[in-house]
């Protein structure tokens, strides 16, 4: 498969261990392709379109075999359906004091893009409204977070954390 697109430029879709008869291939979805072939010996080439995902779409995959063990031609099908979900903001408490530590929990399965890794993003995403003032937290110093962004609480948890101490007074960066 080849696309300027994709996250490499080409990609294989390779057997996952000699022998095996599976096959896996990862693709980074967010664009509509559709594959152009003139041989069927050739690599797929995609022409690219930007594509939203939403909920509730589908993607199928269909693949063509074409000799299956019986000598004919055989074409299988797969489908998934994409499940995203909102997201939780929550805090440990309902009262603190100045000074005092935060701990703020964003629990967003759809920030868990890579489930062998455990990801981390800024707090800009969370937006501190209080009487004093109103702004993305990130642009504060005065927040002193631990560790400096939301960090998930492990592989593929989709559950992200920071510990903030509460200001008493927000300047920006």
């Amino acid at each position: 498969l080849t696309s300027s697109n994709l996250a490499t430029d080409t990609a294989a879709i390779k057997e996952i261990s000699p022998a095996s008869g599976i096959f896996e291939l990862d693709l980074s979805l967010g664009h509509e392709f559709t594959c152009e072939k003139t041989d069927p010996d050739d690599m797929c080439t995609f022409t690219v379109e930007p594509y939203r995902i939403q909920q509730g779409d589908i993607v199928t995959v269909e693949y063509t075999d074409d000799t299956d063990a019986s000598g004919n031609l055989n074409t299988v099908t797969d489908s998934a359906t994409f499940d995203l979900r909102n997201a939780v903001l929550q805090t440990d408490k309902s009262a603190y004091i100045i000074g005092g530590d935060m701990i703020l929990t964003l629990i967003e399965p759809d920030f868990d893009l890579d489930s062998d890794e455990t990801e981390s993003y800024p707090l800009n995403l969370i937006e501190w409204d209080s009487d004093d003032s109103t702004l993305a937290m990130g642009e504060s110093l005065n927040f002193d977070p631990e560790p400096s962004a939301l960090r998930e609480t492990g592989d593929s948890t989709g559950i992200f954390q920071v510990v903030i101490e509460v200001p008493s007074v927000l300047t920006g960066s």
